[in-house]
């Protein structure tokens, strides 16, 4: 069984990102904002991704596709917003907020039309290291 790794190169998939910001959120977490382009088969889908002030390097193709997968994976499968929030807590006082959720479906769906959904799935289920 191939990597996520082996699985991204046989597929022809690359990434490419560009340093756009650094800054600090609401929770006083400071860190670098990353604009990311996936690009397979002549289509590309753009997303931003965060990494903390100690991280230096770049963005890195195996582990952001891992990232926004699983992230988004994890809504798709829901079948609801309560479904999805109830996964992280029971509190719905604690529940992170419903645009959230949207924003990961959407985010799922747009990578299922990038890789495909057989190679969306297969992604998801591979392991990172041989």
């Amino acid at each position: 069984m191939l990597t996520l790794s082996e699985l991204l190169a046989a597929d022809g998939v690359t990434l490419t990102s560009e340093h756009i910001a650094t800054g600090t959120d609401a929770d006083g977490w400071e860190h670098h904002e990353y604009r990311v382009t996936l690009a397979h088969n002549g289509r590309t889908y753009v997303q931003t991704v965060l990494h903390g002030i100690g991280n230096k390097d770049k963005p890195e193709l195996t582990e952001t596709v891992h990232m926004l997968i699983s992230q988004s994976r994890t809504a798709l499968l829901a079948d609801s917003y309560e479904d999805w929030a109830g996964d992280f807590s029971s509190n719905p006082d604690e529940w992170m907020p419903e645009k959230t959720y949207t924003d990961n479906v959407e985010m799922g769906k747009a990578l299922q039309a990038l890789f495909g959904e057989e190679r969306f799935e297969r992604y998801a289920m591979a392991d990172l290291d041989a």
